[in-house]
Protein backbone atom coordinates (compact mmCIF):
# COMPACT_ATOMS: atom_id res chain seq x y z
CA UNK A 1 0.00 0.00 0.00
CA UNK A 2 3.32 2.49 0.61
CA UNK A 3 4.36 1.94 -2.81
CA UNK A 4 1.00 2.69 -4.36
CA UNK A 5 0.78 6.19 -2.46
CA UNK A 6 3.88 7.21 -3.13
CA UNK A 7 5.49 9.35 -5.75
CA UNK A 8 8.93 8.36 -7.02
CA UNK A 9 11.44 10.07 -9.87
CA UNK A 10 14.85 8.38 -10.53
CA UNK A 11 16.95 10.10 -12.44
CA UNK A 12 20.34 9.07 -14.02
CA UNK A 13 22.80 11.00 -16.55
CA UNK A 14 25.79 9.83 -18.53
CA UNK A 15 27.82 12.23 -20.59
CA UNK A 16 30.78 12.00 -22.28
CA UNK A 17 31.67 15.10 -23.66
CA UNK A 18 34.66 15.78 -26.46
CA UNK A 19 36.23 12.60 -26.58
CA UNK A 20 39.56 12.81 -28.86
CA UNK A 21 42.93 11.21 -28.97
CA UNK A 22 45.48 13.49 -28.15
CA UNK A 23 48.81 13.86 -30.88
CA UNK A 24 51.46 11.77 -29.93
CA UNK A 25 54.29 12.84 -32.28
CA UNK A 26 55.94 16.66 -33.24
CA UNK A 27 54.71 16.67 -36.19
CA UNK A 28 52.96 18.63 -38.92
CA UNK A 29 49.11 18.65 -38.29
CA UNK A 30 47.30 17.32 -41.46
CA UNK A 31 43.63 17.87 -42.39
CA UNK A 32 42.99 14.10 -42.65
CA UNK A 33 44.30 13.42 -39.06
CA UNK A 34 41.76 11.28 -36.61
CA UNK A 35 43.16 14.04 -34.09
CA UNK A 36 41.12 16.63 -35.44
CA UNK A 37 37.74 14.76 -34.11
CA UNK A 38 36.01 15.08 -30.94
CA UNK A 39 33.13 12.97 -29.63
CA UNK A 40 30.53 13.37 -27.84
CA UNK A 41 27.52 11.15 -25.92
CA UNK A 42 24.82 11.50 -23.57
CA UNK A 43 22.36 9.25 -22.05
CA UNK A 44 19.76 10.30 -19.87
CA UNK A 45 16.91 7.83 -17.96
CA UNK A 46 13.93 9.16 -15.89
CA UNK A 47 11.88 6.86 -13.95
CA UNK A 48 8.65 7.63 -12.43
CA UNK A 49 5.65 5.89 -10.60
CA UNK A 50 2.95 7.72 -8.14
CA UNK A 51 -0.68 6.71 -7.57
CA UNK A 52 -1.89 6.76 -11.17
CA UNK A 53 1.14 5.62 -13.18
CA UNK A 54 2.59 2.60 -12.56
CA UNK A 55 5.39 2.45 -14.99
CA UNK A 56 7.03 5.45 -16.85
CA UNK A 57 10.25 5.10 -18.11
CA UNK A 58 12.22 7.71 -20.74
CA UNK A 59 15.31 6.69 -21.87
CA UNK A 60 17.34 9.47 -24.13
CA UNK A 61 20.14 9.10 -26.51
CA UNK A 62 22.34 12.07 -27.83
CA UNK A 63 25.56 12.35 -30.23
CA UNK A 64 27.96 14.61 -31.50
CA UNK A 65 30.45 14.81 -33.79
CA UNK A 66 32.86 17.51 -33.95
CA UNK A 67 36.12 18.27 -36.55
CA UNK A 68 38.83 21.09 -35.38
CA UNK A 69 41.79 21.30 -37.37
CA UNK A 70 44.55 24.68 -36.82
CA UNK A 71 46.79 25.36 -39.31
CA UNK A 72 49.78 27.41 -39.41
CA UNK A 73 49.35 28.94 -42.75
CA UNK A 74 52.44 30.94 -44.12
CA UNK A 75 52.33 35.13 -43.87
CA UNK A 76 52.21 37.12 -47.11
CA UNK A 77 53.43 40.56 -46.78
CA UNK A 78 52.54 42.17 -50.44
CA UNK A 79 53.70 45.33 -49.78
CA UNK A 80 56.77 44.91 -48.27
CA UNK A 81 59.07 45.32 -51.09
CA UNK A 82 57.93 48.66 -52.13
CA UNK A 83 59.37 50.71 -49.40
CA UNK A 84 62.49 52.14 -51.80
CA UNK A 85 59.69 53.51 -54.05
CA UNK A 86 60.56 56.96 -55.42
CA UNK A 87 58.01 59.85 -53.42
CA UNK A 88 56.21 61.26 -56.27
CA UNK A 89 52.90 62.11 -54.15
CA UNK A 90 53.62 62.23 -50.52
CA UNK A 91 49.98 62.27 -49.65
CA UNK A 92 49.61 58.86 -51.57
CA UNK A 93 52.43 57.38 -50.12
CA UNK A 94 51.08 57.92 -46.36
CA UNK A 95 48.26 56.06 -47.42
CA UNK A 96 50.45 53.26 -48.78
CA UNK A 97 52.52 52.78 -45.93
CA UNK A 98 49.32 51.56 -43.87
CA UNK A 99 49.00 48.76 -46.20
CA UNK A 100 52.88 47.89 -45.59
CA UNK A 101 52.97 45.82 -42.78
CA UNK A 102 49.40 44.05 -42.90
CA UNK A 103 50.16 40.01 -43.35
CA UNK A 104 47.90 38.36 -45.89
CA UNK A 105 46.78 34.75 -45.30
CA UNK A 106 46.53 32.75 -48.74
CA UNK A 107 44.39 30.13 -46.52
CA UNK A 108 42.08 30.21 -43.56
CA UNK A 109 44.03 29.62 -39.92
CA UNK A 110 41.25 27.30 -38.01
CA UNK A 111 38.67 25.58 -39.66
CA UNK A 112 35.83 23.71 -36.86
CA UNK A 113 32.52 21.90 -37.97
CA UNK A 114 30.28 20.29 -35.58
CA UNK A 115 27.33 17.72 -35.51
Amino acid sequence: MKALAEDLTERMNVNLMNVRKDRTKDRKPKVYDIENFSVSYAYSQIYHRDADITFDMRKKHMGGLGYNFANNPKNVQPFSRQRGCPKARPAADQGFQLLLPAPVLLLPHRYEQGV
